[in-house]
């Protein structure tokens, strides 16, 4: 949220002076203006407040619209700050938008909206609005936020399984090795595996929506030494084929030697992967195909007991 209109700012209205204010009340029924909680002269606005305390951590979540478009936070040992950014300091991607968290007493939500496209079309920008999409909160090992697959859903995605296959390792030290998962996927559905990528490794991609006669699809792609995770058309060409600006996140840390989970949900045209506890979400609006494809670029990877399951009955 903006000041309180009545205290006027002398600042124009598209200065990046938007901050999160707060009231103080001893009955709930009469509140006492008490400045700003939250002024770090990062954004336009802060839209969507929240604070909730995990643990020993005061976290303060807002949605920006002027930088990078989408729900932020911070976190402090007190109520009222100082507050400290994280390395990464969000949930998902840009269209991942007005998350606030809710609580069931046991564990933690973020419920917002991944924005539909303009006119439904992969070239243009975000609107104002989209579906439901939920995450449930993972607090890290040292205070820092993820998110994962609700529970819930993965109970419901899960319920009928559509294929699996057995644990198989792609290598290709000069190109591209791949593997079809599936020739054809329903919607919803979810796509679960493990990877362990070996040292070196430029790429590893996850493909779907595709026509195995062309290759035309979309990916989420892995760029493992930059440390990388974003989503885009593929092939792209003629060139802008996919708006994905913010389409990009940083995941964990795929060069530790380590087993990571990987969970594919696809849902009308709606796709969210779940690398461990980080999450990218997005809309996909003209796939050429319904085939899932993985490959690797110039190295080799490890991948586990793959399934492929969809909900038994529609929500």
């Amino acid at each position: 949220m903006g000041h309180d209109p009545r205290y006027p700012q002398s600042r124009p209205q598209d200065a990046l002076s938007g901050s999160t204010v707060y009231f103080t009340s001893t009955d709930h029924e009469n509140w006492e203006f008490q400045g700003d909680f939250w002024a770090p002269d990062l954004f336009t606005m802060h839209e969507m407040p929240d604070v909730f305390r995990e643990g020993d951590w005061w976290y303060h979540l807002v949605t920006e619209y002027s930088d990078k478009s989408k729900t932020i936070y911070r976190r402090s040992r007190s109520l009222y700050g100082p507050w400290e950014a994280p390395e990464d300091d969000a949930f998902d991607g840009r269209p991942y938008y007005a998350a606030r968290s809710v609580s069931d007493g046991e564990n933690r939500y973020l419920v917002g909206w991944v924005a539909t496209r303009w006119d439904d079309d992969d070239t243009k920008t975000w609107q104002w609005g989209g579906t439901l999409v939920v995450h449930q909160i993972v607090v890290r090992e040292h205070g820092t936020l993820g998110v994962k697959m609700p529970d819930a859903v993965r109970e419901h995605l899960a319920a009928s399984t559509v294929t699996t296959l057995e644990p198989f390792t792609l290598s290709r030290s000069d190109g591209l090795a791949q593997r079809i998962l599936a020739e054809s996927v329903p919607r919803p559905c979810l796509l679960e595996t493990t990877l362990k990528i070996a040292p070196g490794t430029r790429e590893v991609n996850l493909r779907f929506g595709e026509d195995t006669a062309t290759d035309i699809g979309y990916q989420f792609s892995m760029v493992v030494d930059e440390h990388h995770l974003e989503f885009d058309k593929r092939p792209n060409w003629p060139w802008g084929q996919l708006d994905n600006r913010g389409l990009e996140r940083p995941p964990p840390d795929l060069t530790d030697g380590q087993e990571h989970r990987l969970q594919l949900v696809l849902d009308e045209d709606i796709a969210t992967l779940y690398v461990d506890d980080t999450a990218l979400s997005t809309r996909f609006n003209n796939p050429a195909g319904s085939a899932v494809v993985l490959d690797v670029i110039e190295g080799a990877v490890e991948i586990g007991a793959t399934s492929v399951a969809t909900s038994a009955t529609q929500i």
